[in-house]
């Protein structure tokens, strides 16, 4: 039995968070406002901050109305993906 082909797998997932958290950052700079939905809400705000491990492809967000930061995924912007 070998185990190349999970270690090449284990390299395609890092290569593709990596793709991942580059495409996020281009399309949304820092300071650029953003819309998501939480529940059956949608929200906007600004752009704080990008994800790194453990929050591929998040967003720090401030929401505009609350004045509240935190961490939304693409998931929230996009919906889901299938």
């Amino acid at each position: 039995m070998s185990t190349e082909g999970i270690k090449c797998a284990i390299r395609n997932v890092s290569l593709a968070k990596t793709r991942l958290n580059a495409e996020v950052a281009r399309t949304f700079p820092l300071g650029a406002e953003v819309t998501w939905k939480k529940g059956k809400h949608w929200q906007c705000g600004t752009v704080l901050d990008h994800g790194s491990v453990g929050r591929v492809g998040g967003l720090r967000v401030k929401n505009h109305k609350s004045d509240k930061s935190y961490w939304i995924t693409m998931y929230d912007v996009v919906g889901y993906v299938s």
